[in-house]
Formats: C-alpha cells, structure tokens, sequence
C-alpha cells in the first residue's frame, strides 16, 4: 500500500513518512499488527515523542485519543500496520 494523507483521516503503512506542518490530530489508532511486539513510533519533527506503542497481540486496535496540536510528525518506526490518525481544526 501506500501512505494517503489525502483526506481528513491520514493512512500511514509506509515509512518514510513525515509531515513538516503544524497539525492538530484529532484522534489516532495503530491496527493490522502481525505479531506481538511490533512498533509504532512517531514523534513531531522537533523529535518529541507523540506515540511509542508495542502491540500486545497481533491485530488489536490500539487506540491513542486525542494528541492536539502537533509541530509535524514523522514515523520513526512501523513494524508493521496501519496508523491512522484523524486531523482537523484545533479548538
């Protein structure tokens, strides 16, 4: 597959991946894990952290709430999986 940032709900399955704008996140999930102990680490492009999570099991929807305003992201790691992260206008 290929990253779609394309509509209100970013998809991320590849990396490199890396947003340089300002972004207010709405909501994020990481899903499709193959096995435990997979990775999903994004950070904003300054390198503060904005997820670091291991998957429990494979296939269990993680899901991270509402992040806010973010300085960018970028993936550091994906093992495997889909991130989806919701964007929209902060309030």
């Amino acid at each position: 597959m290929a990253n779609d940032i394309s509509s209100t709900v970013w998809r991320i399955d590849t990396l490199p991946f890396a947003y340089t704008g300002p972004v207010y996140i709405i909501g994020a999930n990481w899903t499709d894990q193959v096995t435990a102990g997979d990775q999903c680490v994004f950070q904003t492009t300054g390198s503060k952290p904005i997820i670091d999570s291991k998957a429990q099991t494979a296939n269990y929807q993680q899901n991270f709430g509402k992040l806010g305003w973010q300085n960018g992201i970028k993936g550091v790691t994906l093992t495997s999986g889909v991130l989806n992260i919701a964007v929209g206008a902060g309030k």
